[in-house]
């Protein structure tokens, strides 16, 4: 977990009086009330220590037991993160405040007013995470191999076409900052500036990410590849994996040289890791997609242009537009 905030002074809304008074009625409910519908195991170790299932099949806890229980359960554990480095221990005089990775409300960027969080809130700022993690994994492995991964810095410019979608661009701010990436939002005029071929009716703002780019993907496949066998791997190739399945120790994966078992598995098949997900029942939402090229020829704003331009990201038509050589090809993706 990141970001937790740890509460130094004690933490303590309700009196000791209070305390006690919201324990004697739980313990109240669990032996008056009790629980429904209990799964099979529920109501098996329960019975076995005393617990009993009243005539409407609820399962009915003594306060004793409760009590016994409450005795032994921990008083201090570790919270854990996806980094060990995150992971931070709680208990009594260790109290800490955290969101659990979601914001509990959202301000809508079209209605201005605040909602309950969806998964799709955090898809954004997810995806900006991976694209940095990705940068940094290509340029160490760069450094470590001696090879290059082709690495070109064209920079981005989100286009904003609506008050709604530059706000959306402002929310993003605090995000950019704390993971350490320039990030800015400027008027429309400024965004032209920027890229010559913007047409500007429409865009209320824009927000450039200079540092952002792209790679040669079959130059850091091989840079990949070598850092990896540089750090002990081994890379089978001409061997399709036919089936995955889950054991004890944690994956058989049967390939066409044999079998092999492992702790854990990485998917990274493409739009193929659909099909090899399904022999676990794992439902991936992959889709081939068809990506578009207009090539042009000579285009009088790009006199004296040498390098590349920055990507152009524009909500309103929902795709990434690229241009990569000269005479100019623009790459249309993600539409």
């Amino acid at each position: 977990m990141v970001g937790a905030i740890r509460i130094k002074s004690p933490y303590a809304p309700l009196t000791t009086g209070e305390v006690r008074g919201v324990h004697r009625a739980a313990l109240e409910v669990l032996e008056t009330v009790g629980m429904a519908a209990p799964v099979d195991r529920a109501w098996q170790v329960g019975l076995a220590h005393g617990c009993w299932l009243d005539d409407g099949g609820r399962l009915r806890f003594p306060p004793s037991l409760v009590e016994d229980c409450l005795s032994r359960a921990a008083t201090s554990f570790p919270i854990c993160g996806r980094d060990r480095h995150h992971d931070f221990e709680t208990g009594p005089d260790r109290v800490s405040f955290a969101t659990g990775g979601a914001a509990v409300m959202m301000l809508d960027r079209e209605t201005r007013k605040y909602r309950a969080s969806t998964v799709a809130d955090l898809y954004d700022p997810a995806m900006t995470r991976l694209a940095v993690d990705s940068i940094d994994t290509y340029l160490a492995a760069e450094a470590t191999t001696g090879q290059s991964v082709g690495f070109r810095q064209t920079g981005s410019l989100r286009l904003a076409t609506s008050p709604a979608e530059r706000f959306a661009c402002e929310a993003m701010i605090p995000a950019y900052e704390e993971l350490g990436i320039p990030y800015s939002v400027v008027t429309a005029a400024e965004a032209a500036c920027e890229h010559p071929l913007i047409n500007t009716k429409g865009v209320v703002g824009a927000a450039p990410t200079p540092t952002g780019g792209h790679v040669d993907s079959g130059a850091t496949t091989r840079v990949l590849a070598k850092a990896a066998r540089l750090s002990g791997g081994v890379i089978s190739t001409g061997d399709p994996v036919t089936k995955l399945e889950p054991v004890p120790a944690g994956w058989r994966i049967t390939s066409a040289k044999g079998e092999i078992v492992a702790e854990h598995i990485v998917l990274a098949a493409s739009f193929w890791t659909r099909e090899l997900a399904a022999t676990i029942n794992l439902q991936l939402p992959l889709h081939a997609i068809q990506h578009h090229e207009i090539i042009t020829g000579d285009v009088v704003e790009m006199a004296g242009q040498t390098g590349e331009l920055p990507v152009i990201r524009d909500p309103w038509s929902s795709a990434n537009i690229r241009l990569t050589t000269w005479p100019m090809r623009s790459s249309i993706f993600r539409a």
